[in-house]
């Protein structure tokens, strides 16, 4: 915790990324929370309910690799200025819109726009810390600070989205946009133009080739990226259908699955907070390989030996795991990339984890129909197994690793 803080003194512009990262962070969930819920009251339809995290997941494929075309082309400052400038119009236009009269439509477009927009922002935020902080020991600490924020955003952004919206409805949601993006525009406005780099516009698929390529021929950037395929939709496929194993197997209500969403998002949080003292004395491929194995037994000691205490307990520890093994992994991918390429390489491997999350969940789900729930998660938390050898084997800081810096010489 002190290194990180000593990281916010040392680096002022972290710091205005890492504040306006929490706002930002908050009202995201809190906007995607209560878009089914808005979709439910205008329609009164359980059935189109989904059609906001449809939405959502179609931007997700369509600008994983746009978006980081884009990252990549142009000054990273600039690109956070505007793209928090179009969400503080988006919400504003959004405001009179519905003032006039709430409709479905436009529900949908500003989340088209909202999804698509949240993306490039996001990975201009990536851009921004590899180009703040190198390839330093200090760019995990950083990471483990961003990931701190979007855990707490996890468990408390559906709180603040519900409420905002019980009491004051849509309005009072999109004026919390509104804030949000005014105070990110005006920091963003004071962020210092450090950048070494002069980039260049690039032909999107000519960009999109190279990125490909360069993970083909670097076997530690498609191996970190493999790893990640594996353990996210392990994760992902086990957050789907944890539910069914709670009601079908634990006999226990909705409110045991929520409170073992709630211990595993604490443990992310401490995880975060915590990351530095977790991860001392331990090479990065050892460490990722057994944080995984931790991962993967826990959770099958609670499918073994189904009990409410002990899958709450297991969820947390696995939740400090979890969070540990995507900062720790995916901060050695960003050593292998440069502020040139770190758009298109980092949306590549978010459209791959994404694509491949949704196909094992289809899959798993079809295979609950036909085998027990706890056969299926079990054959499910094999691919968190494999993903711990892959680990082990690719996911390794390059040799040329720049040593700490001055901040960590003073700790």
């Amino acid at each position: 915790m002190r290194e990180q803080l000593l990281i916010l003194k040392k680096f002022p512009d972290f710091f205005k990324l890492w504040f306006s990262t929490i706002f930002t962070a908050f009202f995201e969930r809190a906007f995607l929370v209560v878009i089914p819920v808005i979709i439910y009251d205008i329609t009164n339809n359980p059935q189109l309910v989904s059609l906001g995290t449809l939405v959502e997941t179609s931007i997700v494929f369509l600008f994983g690799l746009a978006g980081g075309t884009i990252v990549d082309s142009f000054d990273t400052r600039k690109i956070l200025i505007k793209t928090n400038f179009l969400l503080l119009f988006l919400m504003v236009l959004t405001l009179v819109v519905n003032e006039i009269k709430l409709s479905i439509i436009t529900i949908l477009i500003t989340m088209v726009f909202f999804a698509a927009i949240s993306r490039i922002n996001s990975m201009a935020r990536t851009s921004l810390v590899l180009d703040i902080f190198g390839k330093t020991e200090n760019l995990r600490n950083a990471n483990a600070m961003m990931g701190s924020v979007f855990s707490l955003a996890l468990m408390l952004g559906p709180i603040i989205g519900s409420n905002l919206y019980v009491f004051s409805g849509i309005r009072g949601v999109i004026l919390f946009g509104v804030g949000v993006s005014l105070v990110a525009v005006i920091i963003f406005l004071n962020l210092k133009d450090n950048s070494n780099t002069q980039k260049k516009a690039q032909p999107f698929f000519k960009s999109i080739k190279e990125a490909v390529i360069l993970v083909k021929e670097n076997k530690y950037l498609s191996g970190g990226i493999l790893f990640q395929c594996l353990f996210i939709s392990s994760g992902a496929v086990f957050s789907a259908l944890i539910y069914i194993f709670v009601k079908d197997v634990l006999n226990a209500s909705a409110m045991i699955y929520s409170l073992t969403i709630t211990f595993q998002g604490i443990g992310n949080l401490l995880g975060a907070l915590t990351f530095p003292y977790l991860t001392k004395k331990i090479s990065t491929s050892k460490l990722i390989f057994l944080y995984t194995m931790t991962v993967f037994l826990l959770e099958l000691i609670y499918l073994i030996i189904p009990n409410i205490t002990l899958i709450l307990l297991c969820s947390f520890i696995v939740g400090i795991g979890v969070q540990v093994i995507m900062v720790t992994s995916n901060s050695v991918f960003m050593l292998y990339c440069s502020t040139d390429n770190v758009g298109r390489l980092s949306g590549l491997k978010n459209t791959i984890n994404n694509a491949a999350s949704i196909l094992f969940i289809s899959v798993a789900s079809y295979f609950v129909g036909y085998f027990s729930i706890v056969t299926v998660l079990i054959a499910n938390i094999s691919l968190c197994f494999i993903s711990a050898f892959i680990g082990l084997r690719y996911v390794r800081e390059p040799v040329t690793t720049e040593k700490p810096d001055a901040i960590k010489e003073n700790i």
